[in-house]
């Protein structure tokens, strides 16, 4: 009979299919949620031009291309890892300014998926997708320029990714592989140094949560040894922010980090003060910090075996540091948090709300008070600009409602390690905020608030439609109505926006930009070939993009005249000039330079040498 029963089981045909059919469902969502967010970027990948991004970071490939090293035989404005990545682009797709973002797009897809994967490690498949467009539709097709805290964005991604395996499997394989895409992350751009230390806050965390009854509680060495390292960080990232003191910078930059140090030190002090824990802590950090080494040790090995390290090193360090003493823009004053408030207040409620009469209830009003908030949105500026800071204010208090609810909520191990890790990569990585804050800035961490919030809403890990789904698609409407349209990587939250036209420069083929910068840089391209031949050409201050465009060489070692150092006295310009037998100089007359207007005695120099000369608007032609 027990036979009987068991074959009758087994031969159940509806129920065979049944299961396969749920196993695929996951696998379902995820391909139509990659498949939709690879079609939302491709169909937005030839907006956006600004001078200072694409052709600049083009014009470093192309020296790459041709055997030059970033910080060694030129200037890079980043740590020196983009400018291969983009020259491996120019080899696979072409010489054009689409080419990088094709790269950025081919890197894109990987990072769609493995939101999906953290968001269905907290939520159903089908709310997984719904978080995943969510964070997808506030980065990179908003702006798909390949800059580097694109690439900073997609390896704090990964880096969570692999924690979260983590923490789902107790490998330390996967601390090893979070460590990889820390390192690769410095190697693009070195705010990536801020995803290592959030991967250093939540390791701590992890070990503070391990399982430690029936230790001892004499020594104290690593409660002492942690609580220092912790004020040191605090530290540090007020040092950051020295030359840019203010009320703002100390909210949105240093708040978050102080106060999840504070957080840790007051678990250190309440956690067994064993020895051993010292070798828990090292079985963390080890693999996390090794693969981080690992692959920065690869990068710089070529630099070390032609001797050029030191100089890779002082040239790198040099460039962050002037970026961070000469751009600056305010951050967000700590006033507008205000307007975030709303949002937490309906989390609150969503945890609060137990009967299914009064959440259905709550889901209408909601519901129809998303549906208003979008219409105003489109109607009124004022409406629109609010709504955009109730998400990009809302990372310090995100952070100190995640620490409350740790505190005081019994919440399970796994939860809690998944709620602190978002937490730290999210308040460690909107750091790339500073120094220079403008509306698109939180774009690159935006996906991370999107997966914060997530772990935030479902922290109890109940399984009922939650009231926030209406403001979850409010949010993945508003990039459409409101931020794509307005151009909000170029004109903030103006809601101007210019009128845009296809670049027909070969090099810049099919690129829409604003049709006065796209007219000007072609007007100022066409003066250039009239003059200059196929020599190279001179252009400054701030104008290395003009060498791509033209595919002209450049004389100098300069991208940006105020991160060249004594490569920009004007003696060693015009030596370069001289040397190259340049035979067209273009000079920008620009309010906007970063690196201020050109040196006098330069200026006269280039003048006397290039008689001949035509102004088309700021930039000043002049040729021999």
């Amino acid at each position: 009979m027990i036979f009987e029963a068991k074959f009758a089981r087994a031969e159940r045909p509806d129920a065979i299919a049944s299961n396969t059919a749920a196993k695929f469902v996951p696998y379902f969502f995820l391909l139509i949620t990659v498949l939709a967010s690879s079609l939302s970027l491709t169909s937005r990948l030839r907006e956006g031009f600004i001078p200072a991004d694409d052709p600049v970071l083009a014009h470093a490939a192309e020296r790459v291309l041709q055997g030059q090293r970033p910080h060694v035989d030129f200037h890079d404005v980043y740590t020196g890892a983009l400018p291969y990545l983009n020259a491996a682009a120019f080899k696979l797709f072409g010489i054009t300014l689409l080419a990088p973002r094709i790269m950025l797009l081919v890197c894109f897809v990987p990072t769609v998926a493995e939101v999906w994967f953290i968001a269905s490690k907290m939520v159903r498949p089908a709310t997984a997708s719904l978080v995943t467009l969510l964070a997808v539709v506030w980065s990179v097709p908003l702006y798909p320029s390949p800059i580097g805290s694109w690439y900073n964005l997609y390896f704090a991604i990964a880096a969570t990714a692999a924690l979260f395996a983590y923490i789902e499997r107790g490998k330390l394989g996967w601390i090893f592989v979070a460590g990889i895409s820390a390192g690769l992350s410095i190697l693009f751009k070195i705010a990536g140094l801020y995803l290592l230390a959030a991967g250093v806050l939540f390791l701590l965390f992890d070990e503070q949560s391990s399982d430690a009854v029936g230790e001892e509680r004499r020594p104290l060495i690593v409660p002492i040894l942690s609580s220092a390292a912790l004020l040191v960080f605090c530290g540090l990232l007020v040092l950051l922010i020295r030359s840019h003191p203010g009320a703002a910078e100390y909210y949105n930059f240093v708040l978050p980090g102080t106060a999840l140090s504070a957080f840790l030190i007051r678990r250190e002090w309440r956690s067994p003060h064993s020895q051993g824990r010292l070798l828990g802590i090292a079985r963390r950090l080890v693999p996390f910090l090794g693969g981080t080494c690992l692959v920065v040790a690869l990068f710089l090995f070529p630099y070390l075996a032609a001797g050029q390290l030191g100089l890779f090193l002082h040239d790198m360090s040099k460039a962050a540091s002037v970026r961070i003493l000469s751009t600056y823009r305010q951050s967000l004053n700590p006033i507008v948090a205000v307007v975030s408030l709303s949002i937490f207040e309906l989390i609150a409620v969503d945890l609060w709300l137990r009967t299914r009469n009064a959440r259905v209830i709550a889901l209408l009003v909601c519901s129809f008070a998303c549906a208003w908030i979008g219409y105003l949105c489109v109607r009124l500026t004022t409406f629109a600009g609010w709504t955009w800071l109730s998400a990009a204010a809302s990372i310090p208090l995100l952070t100190l409602t995640a620490i409350s609810f740790l505190q005081r909520r019994k919440l399970s191990p796994k939860r809690s390690s998944q709620v602190m890790l978002l937490i730290c990569v999210t308040a460690m990585c909107s750091l790339v905020q500073f120094p220079y804050y403008n509306a698109m800035y939180f774009s690159y961490v935006a996906p991370l608030v999107a997966l914060g919030m997530t772990a935030l809403i479902t922290i109890d890990g109940r399984s009922e439609v939650s009231i926030m789904l209406p403001v979850a698609v409010l949010f993945i409407v508003f990039p459409f109505l409101v931020l794509m349209p307005n151009q909000i990587y170029n004109k903030g939250m103006t809601m101007q926006p210019d009128h845009l036209k296809a670049f027909v420069l070969p090099r810049a083929y099919g690129i829409l930009g604003p049709a006065q910068n796209v007219d000007l840089y072609e007007r100022v391209c066409a003066e250039i070939a009239a003059h200059g031949g196929a020599g190279p050409i001179y252009a400054g201050p701030d104008s290395a993009g003009l060498y791509f465009l033209t595919g002209r060489e450049n004389p100098t070692p300069i991208l940006w005249e105020f991160l060249a150092g004594e490569d920009a006295r004007p003696d060693r310009v015009l030596a370069d000039i001289r040397r190259a037998a340049v035979t067209v100089a273009v000079i920008r007359h620009s309010d906007h330079n970063d690196s201020g207007p050109m040196p006098p005695e330069l200026l006269n120099a280039i003048r006397q040498q290039f008689p001949y000369s035509k102004n088309i608007e700021s930039f000043e032609v002049r040729w021999k």
